[in-house]
Formats: structure tokens, C-alpha cells, sequence
């Protein structure tokens, strides 16, 4: 189990691990301090830190683990960190605890603020906890308080026991503009099951209004030709499609409409998959290809069959190539079954490798890992990870390529500026207009032009175009108040996907 406590500091603890020790782990792993040398003295943050785990010692028959402070680069000293550190390792020798030590994470592994890990510093931080828990035990506990997450860390499960080491994000606000993607530049990928496009279209809209999506893919849209594409389309996307039928599958791309690109394969008789895909083009960089498949529960062994035929296919494009899909292969199983074998063979084989690495479906008694995101050049990917959202049972999954495509610009609309306008001046320069010189022309359209820019030039004088920049409309049924209530069901799924327990989901 792994605990939160986001700018907690030594003190604060001593009340949090109450319920934690009741529990009666049989290993406690802290990794705490850092927010208190922000007014402390080294040698009291040890002092601190020691006294916290005599006290879990004593209530307890835990193990203590410690964890060494991490680098940073904010107004706390680097020879703070290494005082801590160093005191620390003394501590444990003193006292039979074991050190998680943290010597390859440093100030690159940090973001913009100096003080909280970035994606690879997460990830470096979590396998340096699980590489010292390798003798773990089925009820340890990991108690981060210090200014970092446990971001997009793999979840890791014991199969004697069923431990799962959970995901822990940082607190997010309401008003976060990516709530749950990072916000990072790059070219931005995402997929998730919708399970019925006409059913979540709206709410999708507003998804899609403000997150940073380039290219969204969807399963389960459960469309056919009776659902025509301007009923799903989202203002500033392009829609591609390959249906099944209004009762199950289908499978949809929505595509931001300042990206070229061109469909492949979406309907080849002899891909019998339920698949689509673009090729990207972007100036003065080599295109690359974003396909969709979904592989629906219970298909034979022959389904991979038409997979490799696919492969084959992507394979003469000789390009950079992800694929994005509800493939039902459940790769966190332990044991994998026969068919998930052989996908991961077929991977290995064509050298794809797949980057999500937490489950992607989570209920009260079940946590899948179905939905993948599989590609065959990994080093242009800078981020990856999901994003729990109410729109779907499935997590939504994510992936951001190293590059950038302009998201458009802005809508512009000129109206007339009325602030300063007198109607009587207007009045008065009408009637001091020669009009006189539009009633002596005999040619009509010679009439009507000099009549409409005399006009046109007095309205200018008095009411001025202003250039306006507006944002795409918005659902006017979308209140701040259901915008809340949104994110806090969102936030709620995603607390109870973390939580692993069955109390917490609603019957």
C-alpha cells in the first residue's frame, strides 16, 4: 500500500500514521524531511525523522525502512540534502534500519519548481523503493510526505499475497487545465473506451474543449451509418471513422483539424480487424502513423492472425508507427494466459514496445492492465501514463511525442466599438453628407457603392471595428457549478481506483 501525504511534515505524521499503524504492517517505509528543511536545521530534521520511527518502533513490530532526502534545487542547499542524508545512514547503522538510498536521482530528474520529481525522477524514486523491498511482506507500507509524487509509477503486484503498490498522483486543483496529462509541450496522443459515442458525444465536447489533444482515439463508439459524422463531431477536429454496428464496437479517431494527414488501412477487405489509421505529415519532419484497434473479449487465438497481417502491412511504410488499442490482453496477469503470451511474442517480434505500465481498468474486485499503447520508436515519447475520468469505467491512456503542432489560431471577430458613440454627431454627419452626388449617378450599382461608402466611412468615424479574439462555443447547459461537480466525479474515481478496497465502491 502506498500513502500519500502531500506537504506534510515530521510533525504532521505523528497523527497521519494512527489509522497506518492500526493496520499492523509488517514493514513501514518513510520517505519524509524534505519539507522541513525548508526551517529547520539538518540536524534537527534527523533528530526529527529518528524520533518518528522509535515511534513506530515502539507501537509496532514493523520493520523501518528510511528514505534518504532527494535532491533538489529550490532555496534549500544541496549540502542540507547530503548533511540529512549522511546523519540519516548513521541512524539506520545505529539501529538495524534499512536506507533507501537515492544517489541516482539528481537535479535533472526535477521540474520547473526545483522541488517536486519530474516523470523519470518518479519513476526512479519508485524502483528504488521497490528494488529495497524486495523481500517485502504482504502488508507494507510506503508513507511519502515529502514535496513529491508518486506519479505514474507502475503498479506492482505480489502474486502470493495481491499487493498492489498503488498509483499516487499529487493533489489536483479544479481548475487545472489538463487534469491528469501533464503539461508538457509535445504532440499529444490519447485513447480511451466511450463505450456508446452517442451517449457521451456532449460531455466528450467539453473534455476535448479544454485538454490539449491532438489526436483522440476511441472504441466502442457503437455507430453505424444512421449516426452521420456532423451529430459526433468536435468543434476543431476532424472525425475518422470505422463502425461496427449501434450494438458494440467501432472504432473512431478525432483528429485536430490543423493536422495533415492522410487515413490508411481503415477499410482494407483483407485486415479483418477492427482498426483505423492516419499517417501524420508535419513540415520538414519525417511522417509518422497513428492506428487504433480494438480486439474485442473472448476472440480465438486466430485474431492474431489478421494482427500479423496488420504489422506486415505497417512494416512497408518504414516509418514510426503507434498503436493504440483495447487489445482485452491483460499484461499485469500473474500468470499470463496462453494468448497474452503470444501477443507479447508477436510485440517482441515486429520490436514494439508497449509504454503504459499501470492498470487501465480498475472495479471493486478487479485491475486489468487491457488498454495499451504500443509503438515502435519509444525514444520519441517524453511522457506517458492514464487519466482517471468519469466519462468511461476505463481510464483514459496518454501518450506525448517529442514534437509540436500548433493548435490553430485563435477565432477573430470584428463589432463595432459603441462606447464613445453620440448619435447625435452621427445624426449630424449624416445629413452634412453629400448625398447629392449619389442621386445625380443614373447607374444603379454606381449609386449603391458610392451611396454604401459614404456610409460606411461615417459609421467608421464614429463606431470603429474592434479585432476580438473569442474562444470556440461552449455548452451553454455547462455551468460552473456542473463543471464541478464533473471534476469532483472524477476526482472520486479516481481515489477509489487507488484505494483497492471494496467498501469504497457503491453497490
Amino acid at each position: 500500500m502506498v500513502k500519500s501525504f502531500s506537504g506534510a511534515t515530521t510533525s504532521d505524521m505523528k497523527h497521519y500514521l494512527k489509522p497506518t499503524l492500526e493496520k499492523n504492517p509488517q514493514q513501514i517505509l518513510l520517505h519524509v524531511g524534505t519539507n522541513n528543511l525548508r526551517d529547520q536545521n539538518p540536524n534537527v530534521v534527523v533528530d526529527n525523522v529518528a524520533e518518528l520511527a522509535r515511534k513506530i518502533e515502539s507501537e509496532t513490530n514493523a520493520r523501518i525502512i528510511l528514505s534518504e532526502l532527494v535532491a533538489r534545487s529550490d532555496n534549500v542547499s544541496s549540502d542540507s540534502v547530503k548533511t540529512v542524508n549522511r546523519k540519516l545512514k548513521k541512524f539506520c547503522n545505529q539501529n538495524n534500519w534499512k536506507l533507501v538510498q537515492h544517489q541516482n536521482i539528481t537535479t535533472n530528474d526535477l521540474n520547473q519548481s526545483g522541488l517536486h520529481l519530474d516523470n523519470r525522477g518518479n519513476n526512479i524514486l519508485f524502483n528504488n523503493f521497490v528494488n529495497c523491498l524486495d523481500n517485502r511482506h504482504s502488508n507494507t507500507l510506503v508513507l511519502p510526505s515529502q514535496g513529491h509524487s508518486v506519479a505514474s509509477l507502475p503498479i506492482t503486484r505480489d502474486p502470493d499475497t495481491n499487493v498492489l503498490l498503488r498509483q499516487v498522483e499529487e493533489n489536483q486543483t479544479f481548475d487545472s487545465p489538463t487534469l491528469g496529462l501533464p503539461n508538457v509541450r509535445g504532440f499529444k496522443i490519447a485513447a480511451l473506451n466511450i463505450a456508446s459515442l452517442p451517449g457521451h458525444i456532449k460531455e466528450l465536447k467539453t473534455y476535448m474543449a479544454v485538454r490539449p489533444i491532438d489526436i483522440l482515439a476511441v472504441n466502442e463508439t457503437r455507430l453505424d451509418d444512421s449516426v452521420s459524422s456532423s451529430k459526433m463531431s468536435i468543434p476543431g477536429y476532424c472525425l475518422e471513422r470505422n463502425d461496427r454496428n449501434r450494438h458494440g464496437g467501432g472504432v473512431a479517431l478525432y483528429i485536430r483539424d490543423t493536422i495533415n494527414y492522410e487515413c490508411l488501412l481503415n477499410h482494407d477487405s483483407h485486415i479483418n480487424l477492427e482498426w483505423i489509421a492516419v499517417k501524420v505529415t508535419k513540415r520538414n519532419a519525417k511522417p509518422f502513423i497513428v492506428g487504433k484497434w480494438y480486439r474485442p473479449p473472448g476472440c480465438g487465438i486466430e485474431i492474431l492472425n489478421a494482427f500479423v497481417t496488420l504489422l506486415h502491412h505497417l512494416e512497408t511504410h518504414d516509418l514510426e508507427t503507434n498503436i493504440i488499442g483495447d487489445f482485452n490482453y491483460d499484461i499485469s496477469g500473474n500468470p499470463q494466459n496462453h494468448q497474452t503470451k503470444n501477443f507479447l511474442e508477436l510485440c517482441n517480434l515486429y520490436q514494439y514496445s508497449q509504454l503504459i505500465q499501470v492498470p487501465t481498468r480498475v472495479t471493486a474486485s478487479s485491475s486489468t492492465l487491457i488498454y495499451l499503447f504500443l509503438t515502435n520508436d519509444p525514444c520519441k515519447f517524453s511522457h506517458h501514463g492514464v487519466s482517471h475520468i468519469g466519462i468511461s469505467d476505463h481510464c483514459l491512456i496518454y501518450a506525448i511525442r517529442k514534437s509540436f503542432i500548433s493548435t490553430g489560431y485563435s477565432t477573430i471577430i470584428n463589432s463595432r466599438q459603441l462606447k464613445n458613440f453620440d448619435p447625435t454627431m452621427f445624426r449630424r454627419d449624416l445629413a452634412l453628407a453629400p448625398w447629392q452626388s449619389v442621386e445625380n449617378t443614373t447607374a444603379p450599382n454606381v449609386a449603391w457603392n458610392a451611396w454604401r461608402n459614404m456610409f460606411l466611412n461615417i459609421c467608421d468615424s464614429h463606431a470603429p471595428f474592434r479585432r476580438k479574439k473569442v474562444r470556440s462555443s461552449n455548452s451553454p447547459w455547462l455551468t460552473p457549478d456542473l463543471k464541478k461537480l464533473m471534476f469532483e466525479r472524477d476526482k472520486a474515481k479516481k481515489l477509489t481506483s487507488m484505494a483497492g478496497s471494496s467498501e469504497t465502491w457503491m453497490p
